[in-house]
């Protein structure tokens, strides 16, 4: 009796560091769209073999007897393969969560400098505590894995072979079948061998896009009209506005823009665009649409940016026929860690620098109605001929707050710049003040910091730079002119499980100008009402050009081949 209780506390001990295993592997929230979450258990399913391996490495070298606290080469070993598959397994969920897909490990290296820089602009200086934590969590999981797989070696040094098979072995066999009848259990090692591979491939698939150059032919068109070409990115535009709670206000908004337009001058037409990334990366989406190849990969975009002027591109194609081209990112400026480049070369910038603006402060940039007057103010309206103009807005952006307030009149952006704002403190306290709001939120749901992050202010702010753009048109048409207002991307967590598509509303002075849109499929109107895309981003160059050139200069539809993530 005396010797069966030790082996019945070890069984239990084991039993509980087992426990202890999958939990640390597991994700149990995974957001489904809209603000809704799903319960989601799983873990490695390696874990199993793991604990497998290490009871039959306990018979290699006669038994020997641990050596120290952290265990013998066996344990070490062990140890060491669970926490690389628990770090990987961490990423790999993070990427999952925020991208809607899982991007391969070369990439998720590369961006690591931009979520740094993207925490820091959220939240000061405590972004760089969290880049810290974040880097040690591979080391702490080490030393996690070491100290539990040392101290089950050491209980299963006390029992001779067949005890410990009967406790491992059904263990084994047990976390085997649950595993795999748990939909969120996935064998990491496969995923992380192709994740390595698909890092490989993606330098071969764009230089492979880059030698097809299937658009190559619109180098040598001659353009039959000159129309001006702005074009509006309204940040995280997704098409998650035309479902469940969105839909109606979306839809009265759309139409009482649609006949504000129309009223003054202006013809609509709207489809959908399928994106060729989920939840982020608003830089990709908007090179594949400048080069008119599909760029869905951080390592795709460093290589791209390396050759850019070797390659055709929209700035270029319309400098190269007498344009003059703006680009407008009121969120691009100089800070650690990141340079200020004009990657497509426009000949006109302006960035959040150049926008002089000093009132209230808002999250990223200045409000988008201060950045659309002071483009079309300070450099559009001093500019001769026809001109290319890119937006990429920034009010949309997450985290969401309460939209800004919109002037009467799109000449009255400079009231919003307003007094200069108090000094801020080198340490900011947001980050303090949003966590003790969550908190406080347990008790009080109604709490403002909670009614910020709803779908509905997430509307708000798309609708609030429809506004903007809609009262910047609404003196109608000077010259001729081609509008094009559309989203990035999907919006993060809102619409995780949701598609990749885009609204996209086209707005012309002449109807002639929507005729390669609604050859397409797009739909009179500004409200697209059909399901599926009609373009992709990389389309917009061939489109473009189609427009600008007579119809036998340019294939009547470009190829919708492509290797956007599915």
């Amino acid at each position: 009796m005396t010797q069966e209780r030790p082996r019945l506390r070890a069984a239990v001990g084991i039993g509980a560091l087992v426990v202890a295993l999958i939990v640390l592997l597991m994700t149990p929230i995974a957001p489904v769209g809209l603000y809704r979450t799903k319960y989601t258990f799983g873990f490695a399913l390696e874990v199993p073999l793991l604990l497998a391996a290490l009871w039959g490495l306990q018979w290699v070298g006669q038994r020997q007897a641990t050596a120290g606290w952290l265990g013998s080469w066996r344990s070490r070993l062990v140890g060491t393969a669970w926490a690389a598959l628990a770090t990987y397994g961490c990423v790999r969920a993070g990427s999952a969560i925020v991208t809607f897909e899982e991007l391969p490990l070369y990439d998720l290296v590369l961006l690591s400098k931009h979520l740094w820089v993207v925490g820091h602009d959220m939240y000061g200086s405590v972004a760089t505590v969290g880049g810290v934590l974040a880097a040690v969590l591979p080391l702490v999981l080490w030393a996690t894995g070491l100290l539990i797989f040392a101290r089950l070696e050491t209980w299963l040094q006390r029992w001779d072979l067949r005890w410990s098979a009967r406790v491992v072995l059904p263990v084994v066999l047990v976390l085997s079948v649950v595993g795999h009848l748990l939909d969120a259990s996935r064998w990491l090692v496969p995923k992380f061998v192709d994740s390595v591979a698909r890092s490989w491939k993606t330098y071969e698939a764009v230089q492979g896009q880059i030698d097809a150059r299937k658009h190559a032919v619109l180098e040598e068109i001659a353009p039959a009209r000159s129309p001006d070409v702005h074009i509006y990115i309204v940040e995280s535009y997704g098409e998650v506005v035309r479902e469940d709670v969105l839909l109606e206000p979306w839809t009265a908004a759309i139409d009482d823009l649609d006949e504000r337009l129309t009223d003054a001058g202006w013809h609509t037409a709207s489809g959908l665009a399928r994106a060729p990334v989920h939840g982020g990366r608003s830089w990709l989406a908007d090179a594949t649409m400048m080069l008119g190849i599909t760029i869905a990969r951080q390592a795709a975009f460093q290589h791209i940016t390396s050759v850019i002027d070797d390659l055709p591109h929209l700035p270029k194609f319309f400098a190269d026929r007498g344009y003059e081209t703006v680009l407008v990112r009121p969120v691009d400026r100089a800070r650690p860690g990141i340079r200020l480049v004009n990657h497509f070369r426009f000949e006109h910038t302006v960035f959040q620098d150049d926008l002089d603006y000093h009132g209230p402060p808002h999250p990223w940039a200045p409000p988008d109605q201060y950045t659309v007057g002071h483009a079309h103010d300070k450099v559009l309206s001093q500019l001769d001929g026809p001109t290319f103009a890119f937006f990429h807005l920034a009010t949309a952006h997450s985290p969401w707050r309460e939209a800004p307030v919109v002037m009467d009149h799109y000449t009255d952006w400079h009231s919003l710049g307003g007094p200069l704002p108090p000094p801020r403190t080198n340490f900011d306290f947001r980050w303090f003040r949003s966590l003790a709001r969550l908190f406080n939120s347990r008790w009080r749901r109604t709490a403002a910091w909670v009614d910020e992050f709803t779908p509905h202010v997430y509307l708000d702010t798309v609708l609030y730079d429809m506004e903007v753009i809609t009262r910047q048109l609404e003196t109608g048409p000077a010259r001729e002119q081609l509008v094009i207002i559309m989203g990035d991307h999907q919006p993060p967590f809102i619409a995780s499980n949701r598609s990749w598509q885009v609204p996209v509303h086209v707005v012309a002075s002449d109807p002639s100008l929507l005729d390669t849109f609604l050859g397409r499929g797009f739909e009179p109107g500004l409200r697209p009402e059909q399901d599926g895309p009609q373009m992709r981003h990389r389309d917009f160059f061939p489109v473009l050009a189609r427009v600008l050139a007579p119809t036998e200069q340019v294939s009547a539809r470009p190829s919708d081949d492509g290797d956007e993530p599915e």
